[in-house]
């Protein structure tokens, strides 16, 4: 006899024996979900994805910071020399960045610039 046969047996005192076949049907997974409930988690897997686009924008923005760009003017060594000079006279402190924005002189030009200030005792550089 297999799972599926089910045995009935005859008690009048009969010899034939019934045999029926019957199967049994099982439904898995979750409940059927109403209207509401779909409206619901559809409406937090929206938020869940604005709120991971947000993070992923921020953790672009933080690989790639904007690049600063400075106008540089053209100029002798003896100029941009005058002129970091005098910005510390009136300033007492600037960054190398702060110099190159404010002065518009080359990068280059400027470290050479503030060496020979340096060694000419004019400046002292800080850490």
């Amino acid at each position: 006899m297999t799972e599926e046969e089910l045995v009935i047996l005859d008690t009048s005192g009969a010899t034939e024996v019934t045999v029926e076949k019957t199967k049994t049907l099982y439904k898995l997974g979750p409940p059927p979900m109403d209207s509401w409930n779909i409206t619901e988690e559809l409406s937090n897997l929206g938020f869940k994805i604005d709120t991971l686009s947000k993070n992923i924008e921020h953790l672009i923005r933080l690989m790639n910071p904007p690049v600063q760009q400075f106008l540089v003017e053209p100029m002798s060594f003896d100029q941009a020399k005058e002129l970091v000079s005098s910005y510390m006279r009136d300033n007492r402190t600037a960054s190398i960045s702060e110099l190159a924005d404010q002065l518009q002189i080359d990068l280059r030009m400027l470290c050479e610039v503030i060496e020979e200030l340096n060694r000419e005792g004019h400046i002292e550089e800080r850490e």
